[in-house]
């Protein structure tokens, strides 16, 4: 079950890098989905183990990590990040959004649309 939940968050955050490549939106909206799939991600290793299934949760945190590197390098390459962002600065984002989606009150949607305005904004001042 595991597994299959984190694959299906996997073909979701490829979907939103296929569709979204070229468009000035992909940060925010991959990151969004990648907070989500980080947060599960974290609770799903809690006491997996080395076994068959700590095996396939790490092939697809893997997996995660190399659509998380081809995202950065088409929002750099359309100019929606400065090319000195680096994809541990990525993963620190994702955990914020992962915060913010956990223990914030009110509207879910609007907290996370406005967290990830600092975040991007954040990040855009970097170069």
């Amino acid at each position: 079950m595991i597994v299959a939940v984190l694959e299906r968050r996997l073909d979701e955050l490829k979907a939103v890098v296929s569709d979204l490549s070229d468009e000035p939106r992909l940060f925010e909206e991959f990151i969004k989905q990648y907070g989500g799939v980080a947060a599960f991600h974290a609770k799903a290793s809690i006491g997996i183990g080395s076994g068959s299934l700590g095996q396939a949760v790490s092939r697809l945190r893997s997996e995660a990590d190399d659509v998380m590197h081809h995202m950065l390098s088409r929002a750099i390459a359309s100019n929606a990040l400065p090319g000195d962002v680096t994809t541990e600065d990525v993963q620190l984002a994702a955990r914020m959004i992962a915060g913010v989606a956990a223990y914030l009150d009110g509207d879910q949607d609007e907290m996370l649309d406005r967290a990830m305005r600092i975040i991007a904004s954040g990040l855009r001042s970097l170069g």
